[in-house]
């Protein structure tokens, strides 16, 4: 499912046009993104939203087996609630 696909699902169960629901959507992932670099952002039923840290390593480049440097850099990590999670193996 894509974003157009979940706009087109929204708007026919709460009755709102699409174009509402595409702004509902959008600026609720913008504040999501906004938010999760200072504090984590925990959506009930659903999951949260955090950062981790990832350590600076060195690697293997592949196609040439030099080994390369990676910076230590920050990632988004998402943890699914347990009713999430539940509703996978049901």
């Amino acid at each position: 499912m894509n974003v157009k696909t979940l706009v087109k699902e929204v708007s026919t169960k709460v009755g709102f046009t699409q174009k509402d629901v595409q702004t509902v959507i959008d600026t609720a992932f913008d504040v999501i993104k906004n938010t999760v670099p200072s504090e984590e952002v925990a959506l009930v039923g659903f999951g949260k939203f955090c950062v981790t840290e990832r350590s600076a390593r060195t690697m293997r480049n592949p196609s040439t087996g030099e080994q390369v440097q990676v910076p230590a850099k920050k990632a988004v990590r998402f943890k699914p609630a347990k009713s999430f999670k539940d509703n996978l193996n049901k």
